[in-house]
């Protein structure tokens, strides 16, 4: 890796700059020995899914959830980074590029930001359009609302980070393998087969502690308004 840069961005700037400047931001946090704020960042993931979660269990009580729910949102989430981790490992290595493990978790890390950027906004607009989490609701009951037509556009919101995930996962790969523009644009691709191969199988394992999550995902980012009560 290139030396270390002589003042890193802070948290807040790391956050922001990889939704505005991922090509500047992941330069300077990958090119640290210790890429600085993965842990932190993969933690305020989890924080940003389940501290809404704990607030609606404060205030609705524990009785309209099911436990279960719970512990399937958070391992199909840990499922999904901990095999594709293994996976793109495995991967890079054998297209013939080199990565510390540490800076792959952390471009990981890094290329959540989006997501959760759209968590955060989902949740706001959610909230304002109709006065509750609805999204949340969904995950956790495996039912909606018909007339609930904020949900219709979560499947927009949700590929819009997906095209930001990929980006900045793109300049995480080409300047840690030092490649070609052509070349990181078909390696970030294909690494799409191990993300969602990963994100299948964490579904498969999180539909046996619950069952319904495979389809509660999958029309979360289809159709969730069609969705009913599952399992």
């Amino acid at each position: 890796m290139a030396k270390d840069y002589q003042e890193p961005p802070n948290f807040l700037e790391a956050l922001f700059g990889l939704i505005a400047l991922p090509g500047d931001t992941t330069e300077e946090l990958l090119a640290q020995k210790d890429p600085p704020f993965g842990a932190t960042i993969l933690l305020c993931l989890f924080l940003t899914i389940f501290v809404p979660v704990g607030a609606q269990l404060y205030k609705y009580g524990s009785s309209i959830y099911d436990n279960n729910a719970i512990f399937s949102i958070f391992f199909v989430i840990f499922m999904t980074i901990l095999v594709f981790l293994i996976i793109e490992g495995l991967f890079l290595q054998i297209v013939g590029i080199d990565i510390p493990l540490k800076h792959l978790t952390a471009s990981v890390a890094y290329s959540s930001v989006p997501f959760m950027f759209a968590i955060w906004l989902i949740y706001i607009f959610n909230y304002l359009a109709t006065g509750n989490l609805s999204l949340l609701r969904l995950l956790m009951t495996g039912f909606s609302v018909d007339s609930d037509r904020f949900l219709a556009i979560t499947p927009f919101a949700f590929f819009i980070a997906q095209l930001l995930v990929v980006v900045v996962f793109f300049h995480c790969l080409r300047f840690m393998g030092r490649m070609h523009l052509l070349t990181a644009i078909s390696v970030t691709f294909l690494s799409l087969i191990p993300f969602y191969l990963s994100f299948i199988v964490a579904l498969l394992l999180g539909n046996s502690i619950r069952p319904g999550t495979f389809d509660i995902f999958m029309q979360i980012f289809a159709s969730p308004n069609s969705m009913r009560v599952f399992g």
